[in-house]
């Protein structure tokens, strides 16, 4: 379930557009390198450092989205990966991020579901790999 959200659209009928939309935009060969553990109420996050060619390509993966008439969330790009949600701890933990390189190889199209015991997990529905 680990993931770095780039654009989120929630609710939206027509993933074939938003595929279409992602496969105009090349993936661009990122090495992403988390520096450090953070959190907002419940959920704790890795942030990555500061990545210009991450940050050009969701911006221009959301200029798609915005041309063909997809909604996403206007808030601005902020390159995490959520590690953990609803944590309930009397003060922040004390937890590391550990160090290391991750290689950003591929966009996904993600849906949410909720499973039987209620947890949300994302699925898969479609993928655009760097070429």
């Amino acid at each position: 379930n680990l993931h770095m959200t780039v654009a989120f659209i929630g609710e939206y009928e027509n993933p074939d557009a938003v595929l279409c939309a992602m496969e105009r935009v090349p993936v661009p060969y990122v090495t992403l390198e988390l520096t450090k553990l953070g959190h907002f109420g419940q959920l704790y996050w890795a942030g990555t450092r500061e990545n210009p060619k991450l940050e050009e390509y969701a911006l221009a993966l959301r200029n798609e989205f915005r041309k063909d008439g997809i909604p996403f969330d206007p808030h601005p790009f902020l390159a995490h990966i959520t590690v953990a949600r609803r944590v309930i701890a009397p003060k922040a933990a004390a937890v590391t991020v550990p160090r290391g390189h991750m290689e950003f190889r591929h966009v996904c199209l993600m849906v949410s579901e909720r499973g039987e015991d209620g947890n949300v997990f994302y699925r898969e529905i479609g993928r655009v790999t760097r070429k």
